[in-house]
């Protein structure tokens, strides 16, 4: 029986071989950056290597994505809360039905998406602080795409961080979008108060922290 592989059956497992590769040395590169202080991901300790695993597994069930930064914390924190077959199952329902493979994808356009509509409603919900931020030339994109790509996880405590996915995965998209706009309500007395363009960024992330 002849098993030997054609030109192109060899070119696509070579590929796929580099893909593996690739997304094996991102990963291992953002476990260092991955809430390093926790007791639970810290060098050496079970949970990093089951947060290893379980990127490494989702890579390659997405392998027109693979890994993407970001995934790391959200995995993380959902790994907090369960084991790691739960939080595949709960990536795979967030990767699906909340079209995080869109957000992941090529080019991030579920990125770009969000970042659109969420810059309408705050037009709209929130004009004088919207009039603002633009007189001062702060883009609120560079705060929404990072807590797009990871859904908050790397600013909600690990230990709280159920509550948030439990309502999200409830909610979907609704409550991403409440929370975003409860928490600029919240800041935007004292927002309105700044005029410095380096002190209005250092707000917002202190806020969001």
């Amino acid at each position: 029986m002849d098993i030997r592989l054609s030109s192109e059956e060899r070119k696509k497992l070579t590929d796929k071989k580099e893909r593996i590769e690739k997304n094996k040395i991102q990963i291992i590169k953002d476990l260092d950056r991955t809430f390093v202080e926790s007791k639970s991901f810290g060098k050496e300790t079970e949970g990093r290597k089951q947060l290893m695993n379980t990127l490494e597994v989702l890579a390659m069930k997405y392998p027109d994505i693979g890994y993407v930064q970001g995934m790391n914390f959200l995995v993380a924190a959902i790994l907090n809360h369960s084991s790691p077959p739960v939080a595949l199952g709960i990536m795979v329902y967030l990767m699906d039905n909340l079209k995080m493979y869109y957000i992941y994808g090529e080019g991030l356009k579920g990125v770009t998406f969000h970042n659109e509509l969420l810059s309408k409603h705050v037009e709209m919900q929130l004009p004088e602080l919207s009039q603002h931020l633009k007189l001062h030339e702060i883009n609120l994109e560079i705060f929404f795409t990072q807590w797009i790509l990871d859904l908050f996880s790397h600013i909600i405590p690990l230990s709280e961080y159920w509550s948030f996915l439990h309502n999200i995965m409830k909610h979907k998209w609704d409550f991403f979008y409440r929370l975003v706009l409860t928490m600029l309500e919240k800041m935007q007395p004292i927002l309105l108060k700044m005029d410095d363009w380096g002190n209005i960024l250092e707000e917002i992330k202190d806020y969001a922290s």
